[in-house]
């Protein structure tokens, strides 16, 4: 049996800071930075020192760098899942992040980020 893929939206790895600080459940947290390990329409997966419970909710500040006119992306996201990660003498966690509350020409800044990101992966492997 084949395993489909349920995501709606295309995703590339990308390691860049993300700005994030917890709004719900109260009290509000202070602003952090992690890491994103990838990206795409409809969320992202974000690395932190600390984990967030399920359903949490997030201030997230995605920046959008290598563009012709790089620029950041504000929006609201809910972990969907974490998963611990095993590094020796230090604890991180891998968070699925959903997007909550963006617009949708926030959303498609993202989405033209990734596919012009897949495009530069492509011609630096020599394909078409």
């Amino acid at each position: 049996m084949v395993e489909r893929e349920q995501r709606e939206f295309l995703r590339i790895d990308d390691l860049v800071p993300v700005t994030y600080s917890k709004i719900i459940p109260p009290p509000p947290g202070k602003t952090k930075e992690g890491k994103r390990e990838n990206i795409g329409g409809g969320g992202i997966k974000l690395i932190s020192e600390e984990v967030f419970p399920l359903e949490t909710v997030l201030k997230l500040q995605i920046d959008l760098p290598d563009t012709l006119e790089p620029t950041s992306v504000s929006c609201l996201g809910k972990v969907v899942w974490t998963n611990p990660i095993i590094e020796e003498g230090n604890s991180k966690y891998a968070m699925g992040i959903a997007y909550l509350d963006i617009s949708e020409s926030e959303r498609k800044k993202i989405i033209n980020y990734v596919f012009g990101k897949q495009r530069m992966q492509r011609l630096m492997r020599g394909g078409r």
